[in-house]
């Protein structure tokens, strides 16, 4: 926590991070092919880091459908879902 809880939340700032995560994406470090495997446990492994605690099973099996169904060709588009849910905004 910090000063403020949740109040740091609006439009714009809501708004700056959903960009953030696709700008993230953009610069494709090295590492972000291994970590964005799309097994399941690579995608467990992803859930994780970006959340740091469960999920909802219902969120965490849509997670893993989309990485089963789009392979390597959807790993950005997989954290840029995942950093794009109210889930993680809040995380």
């Amino acid at each position: 926590g910090w000063d403020g809880g949740r109040s740091w939340i609006s439009s714009a700032t809501l708004l700056a991070r959903y960009n953030a995560a696709g700008a993230i994406l953009a610069a494709e470090p090295a590492n972000l092919h291994a970590l964005l495997d799309p097994k399941e446990e690579a995608c467990s492994d992803l859930i994780w880091r970006l959340f740091q605690s469960s999920l909802p099973e219902d969120l965490n099996k849509k997670f893993l459908s989309y990485a089963a169904e789009h392979g390597p060709s959807g790993r950005r588009d997989l954290v840029h879902l995942m950093m794009s849910t109210p889930d993680y905004q809040i995380t």
